[in-house]
């Protein structure tokens, strides 16, 4: 199962007490699609995977408007 970028409408990270201490824990990203919410549990460090894909998103909304 994939989501693409443009239909993502929130990506959010959540930690455990082990999870804080051994930077790791659970992303969870809702599409807008027919999807609805994608887990992936026990990520090392999600909040920089969540970085990314934001980053990601970033750069392909300015791609797309340029094109315009």
């Amino acid at each position: 199962m994939a989501i693409r970028l443009s239909n993502i409408e929130d990506i959010a990270c959540k930690y455990g007490i082990w999870g804080r201490i051994f930077r790791y824990g659970n992303l969870f990203i809702e599409s807008a699609g027919t999807y609805g919410e994608m887990v992936f549990k026990g990520l090392p460090r999600p909040q920089n995977i969540k970085l990314m894909i934001e980053k990601q998103m970033f750069y392909s909304d300015r791609k797309a408007e340029n094109s315009q």
